[in-house]
Protein backbone atom coordinates (compact mmCIF):
# COMPACT_ATOMS: atom_id res chain seq x y z
CA UNK A 1 0.00 0.00 0.00
CA UNK A 2 0.97 3.31 -0.65
CA UNK A 3 -0.71 7.10 -0.65
CA UNK A 4 -1.82 6.09 -4.24
CA UNK A 5 -3.58 3.12 -3.00
CA UNK A 6 -7.54 3.63 -3.71
CA UNK A 7 -9.34 4.10 -0.89
CA UNK A 8 -12.14 1.54 -2.39
CA UNK A 9 -9.18 -1.48 -1.93
CA UNK A 10 -8.47 -0.82 1.23
CA UNK A 11 -11.79 -1.16 2.08
CA UNK A 12 -12.38 -3.97 0.16
CA UNK A 13 -9.51 -5.50 1.53
CA UNK A 14 -10.41 -5.10 5.05
CA UNK A 15 -14.10 -6.29 4.41
CA UNK A 16 -12.28 -9.52 3.27
CA UNK A 17 -10.64 -9.67 6.30
CA UNK A 18 -12.78 -9.16 8.44
CA UNK A 19 -14.99 -11.64 6.62
CA UNK A 20 -12.59 -13.93 7.30
CA UNK A 21 -11.87 -13.00 11.28
CA UNK A 22 -16.02 -13.84 11.48
CA UNK A 23 -15.54 -17.63 9.64
CA UNK A 24 -12.60 -18.18 12.11
CA UNK A 25 -14.27 -17.02 15.50
CA UNK A 26 -17.85 -18.45 14.73
CA UNK A 27 -16.50 -21.80 14.29
CA UNK A 28 -13.73 -21.92 17.25
CA UNK A 29 -16.42 -20.32 19.62
CA UNK A 30 -18.85 -23.70 18.32
CA UNK A 31 -16.35 -25.84 18.99
CA UNK A 32 -15.11 -24.24 22.22
CA UNK A 33 -19.51 -24.53 23.09
CA UNK A 34 -19.28 -27.80 21.85
CA UNK A 35 -16.64 -29.36 24.32
CA UNK A 36 -18.36 -28.40 27.29
CA UNK A 37 -21.16 -30.11 28.96
CA UNK A 38 -24.72 -28.24 28.38
CA UNK A 39 -24.91 -27.12 32.52
CA UNK A 40 -21.83 -25.17 31.61
CA UNK A 41 -22.53 -23.16 28.81
CA UNK A 42 -23.27 -20.09 31.06
CA UNK A 43 -19.90 -20.63 32.70
CA UNK A 44 -18.60 -21.31 29.08
CA UNK A 45 -19.99 -18.10 27.49
CA UNK A 46 -18.89 -15.91 30.59
CA UNK A 47 -15.40 -17.31 30.18
CA UNK A 48 -15.63 -16.79 26.36
CA UNK A 49 -16.47 -13.07 26.68
CA UNK A 50 -13.75 -12.26 29.49
CA UNK A 51 -11.16 -13.99 27.64
CA UNK A 52 -11.97 -12.39 24.20
CA UNK A 53 -11.99 -8.75 25.95
CA UNK A 54 -8.57 -9.04 27.93
CA UNK A 55 -7.02 -10.75 24.75
CA UNK A 56 -8.11 -8.14 22.34
CA UNK A 57 -7.59 -5.35 24.93
CA UNK A 58 -3.71 -6.44 24.98
CA UNK A 59 -3.63 -7.22 21.46
CA UNK A 60 -4.61 -3.64 20.53
CA UNK A 61 -1.84 -2.63 22.91
CA UNK A 62 0.79 -4.43 21.03
CA UNK A 63 -0.47 -3.54 17.63
CA UNK A 64 -0.62 0.16 18.18
CA UNK A 65 2.94 0.24 19.98
CA UNK A 66 4.38 -1.52 16.62
CA UNK A 67 2.25 1.41 14.91
CA UNK A 68 3.71 4.52 16.78
CA UNK A 69 7.23 2.86 16.99
CA UNK A 70 7.62 2.23 13.53
CA UNK A 71 6.19 5.58 12.73
CA UNK A 72 8.40 7.57 15.06
CA UNK A 73 11.51 5.37 13.50
CA UNK A 74 10.56 6.15 9.74
CA UNK A 75 9.94 10.37 11.09
CA UNK A 76 11.88 12.93 8.72
CA UNK A 77 14.13 15.77 11.32
CA UNK A 78 12.77 18.38 12.24
CA UNK A 79 15.00 20.68 10.44
CA UNK A 80 13.26 19.78 7.73
CA UNK A 81 9.72 21.08 8.86
CA UNK A 82 10.89 24.57 8.87
CA UNK A 83 13.19 24.26 5.29
CA UNK A 84 9.99 22.30 3.83
CA UNK A 85 6.75 21.76 5.22
CA UNK A 86 5.19 20.16 2.70
CA UNK A 87 8.05 17.38 1.92
CA UNK A 88 8.05 17.03 5.64
CA UNK A 89 4.10 16.83 5.39
CA UNK A 90 4.67 14.23 2.87
CA UNK A 91 7.34 12.46 4.45
CA UNK A 92 5.24 12.20 7.71
CA UNK A 93 2.39 10.30 6.15
CA UNK A 94 4.70 8.17 4.10
CA UNK A 95 5.95 7.18 7.84
CA UNK A 96 2.71 6.42 9.26
CA UNK A 97 1.77 3.81 6.26
CA UNK A 98 4.85 2.27 7.01
CA UNK A 99 3.53 1.73 10.80
CA UNK A 100 0.28 0.55 9.49
CA UNK A 101 2.05 -1.80 7.41
CA UNK A 102 4.10 -3.02 10.07
CA UNK A 103 0.61 -3.29 11.91
CA UNK A 104 -0.75 -5.56 9.23
CA UNK A 105 2.24 -7.61 8.62
CA UNK A 106 2.23 -8.30 12.94
CA UNK A 107 -1.22 -9.04 12.85
CA UNK A 108 -1.78 -11.21 9.62
CA UNK A 109 -0.23 -14.48 11.28
CA UNK A 110 -2.56 -13.90 13.81
CA UNK A 111 -5.56 -14.07 12.06
CA UNK A 112 -4.26 -16.48 9.19
CA UNK A 113 -3.24 -20.08 11.34
CA UNK A 114 -5.79 -22.17 12.13
CA UNK A 115 -7.35 -21.44 16.08
CA UNK A 116 -5.34 -23.55 18.37
CA UNK A 117 -7.74 -23.52 20.83
CA UNK A 118 -10.76 -26.28 21.26
CA UNK A 119 -11.09 -29.89 19.71
CA UNK A 120 -10.80 -30.53 15.63
CA UNK A 121 -13.73 -31.65 14.08
CA UNK A 122 -11.78 -33.60 11.73
CA UNK A 123 -9.69 -35.31 14.52
CA UNK A 124 -12.78 -35.34 17.17
CA UNK A 125 -15.95 -36.29 15.18
CA UNK A 126 -18.22 -36.51 17.97
CA UNK A 127 -17.93 -33.13 19.47
CA UNK A 128 -20.01 -31.68 15.96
Amino acid sequence: MSATTPEILVVFLYAVRMFGISLVLMTTITNAMNAIPVSEFSHGTAANNTFRQIASSMVTAVMISILSNVTKAHLPGHALKSSSPLLYANRAFEATLHGYSATFLFANPLFRCRPLFGPDPQTNPEVI
